[in-house]
């Protein structure tokens, strides 16, 4: 199979999906990577929204000139009423919607031509599943959203159907960005939970049934959680919000030990480094409420700070260590 055959399979399978595109850092090159997309598989229905603005004429950090957007022709996205009025003529304006970003109103937008765009899109998760609904209830069917990879993330949200993962030379160097790509696919790997929970926001334990320990957060709690757990014969904890390096530190021993279960919420809310997220996954059954799934990744091995990667051995060594997934260069996908 081509590239292009093995994204069309992992990505665009389903007649209506919605597909996340972040990166390891900012800067990653995932504004490239989402214009390949569009070039390359133009037959879709496409609705474009983001964190925050993509597409702008320069880095806000690093003052560079960064790539704009190219939607296709009939493409719907979210944007400031001040890109609209750039050209007017060429966009058909669907609905000023009550979300804002930056203070400013959010417009939903359709491309009458193949255009240079601006996408801007709000900040929170759940103003971001609100614009995702109004892209599709204006027609589009397949959703591209520029979003962050952390544990508040849309990314990281039950919506998305399909994660690109940009991988750049701005994070670090080879060895760097395999250790968090292999961190990252330990994540992937979770298996979803068959208990039955109703996502609680407290901490409870199982014996033989569940019960509350009224622990909202590891942080801090650390001690009483193990007096909880020493006091019971525990067989699987769930555990609704992070686990740090700090908590780990403390409870760490007992998690490995207990031989049980530990279901979280989402697997990024393994906030810890791969060789103790390794550990944990061999010595007990771990399991998550919501998939972590990665169909592609991508690599750029230009980094803004002049710290460019050899980009043919960043490719190679990421495809040795994920054989079964797409792997892309977006300097070569231009």
């Amino acid at each position: 199979m081509t590239i292009q055959e093995k994204i069309k399979s992992s990505l665009f399978s389903n007649e209506k999906t919605v597909i996340a595109i972040t990166g390891l850092s900012k800067n990653a090159g995932k504004t490239s990577l989402l214009n390949w997309l569009m070039l390359n598989f133009p037959n879709y229905n496409y609705g474009i929204t983001t964190t925050g603005r993509d597409g702008e004429e320069q880095d806000v950090v690093y003052g560079t000139t960064k790539p704009k957007v190219k939607v296709n022709k009939g493409t719907i996205f979210s944007t400031f009423a001040s890109e609209i009025g750039k050209n007017s003529h060429l966009f058909t304006i669907l609905e000023k919607t009550e979300l804002t970003a930056s203070g400013k109103k959010l417009w939903i937008v359709q491309a009458l031509t193949d255009v240079d765009v601006e996408i801007v899109g709000p900040a929170t998760v759940l103003d971001q599943q609100k614009i995702i609904e109004k892209l599709q209830f204006h027609g589009a069917s397949t959703i591209l959203i520029d979003g962050s990879l952390d544990r508040k993330a849309i990314v990281l949200n039950s919506k998305i159907d399909s994660i690109v993962v940009v991988a750049g030379a701005n994070y670090g160097d080879n060895k760097s960005i395999i250790r968090e790509l292999k961190r990252i696919d330990i994540l992937n790997s979770i298996h979803v939970s068959d208990e039955i929970i109703d996502e609680p926001d407290y901490i409870p334990l199982k014996s033989d049934k569940w019960f509350s320990t009224e622990l909202k957060s590891l942080l801090g709690n650390e001690s009483k959680f193990l007096q909880l757990c020493k006091a019971s014969k525990i067989r699987s904890i769930y555990l609704p919000g992070a686990i740090t390096s700090k908590s780990w530190s403390k409870i760490g021993g007992y998690l490995t030990e207990f031989g049980g279960s530990v279901i979280v919420k989402h697997p990024f809310n393994l906030q810890i480094n791969e060789v103790y997220l390794e550990l944990l996954s061999e010595e007990v059954q771990l399991e998550t409420l919501h998939r972590f799934k990665i169909n592609v990744l991508a690599v750029n091995s230009n980094s803004l700070q002049g710290n460019h990667l050899d980009s043919q051995k960043l490719l190679d060594d990421i495809r040795e260590f994920f054989p079964e997934l797409p792997v892309i260069d977006t300097m070569g996908i231009e």
